[in-house]
């Protein structure tokens, strides 16, 4: 009988899957974002980047408290996380140079939760 050559034979499967695994290696080890949305929302603004890139030469530091960690709300916890985004966007630009932290402020001592 014949033997039915389909799109799925073996040697093409197999030749298929192998590429995929090889593009996702290629490109995870690639960093780049492409921000297609109208108004660049999500790319930062060329005055930042060049900041960035020249605090990353100098020996001073950013440090940044972010007082939002904690049980939030989902909408909240949306914010956090476009913050965290950002951040993590100046620290591939600036290094070491910045460094940030996501503090709860509902923990801690009784005289902190007042400073805050």
């Amino acid at each position: 009988m014949f033997k039915r050559k389909g799109l799925f034979n073996g040697g093409y499967f197999a030749g298929i899957i192998t590429v995929l695994i090889l593009l996702n290696v290629i490109f995870s080890l690639l960093h780049f974002k492409l921000d297609l949305t109208a108004d660049q929302r999500f790319s930062l603004a060329r005055g930042t980047q060049a900041f960035l890139k020249k605090t990353k030469n100098q020996e001073s530091r950013i440090s940044l408290k972010i007082y939002l960690e904690g049980d939030l709300p989902a909408e909240i916890q949306g914010f956090r996380n476009a913050i965290e985004d950002k951040l993590k966007d100046f620290k591939s630009l600036a290094g070491n140079r910045i460094e940030y932290e996501f503090v709860n402020p509902n923990e801690g001592h009784a005289s902190k939760k007042e400073e805050y």
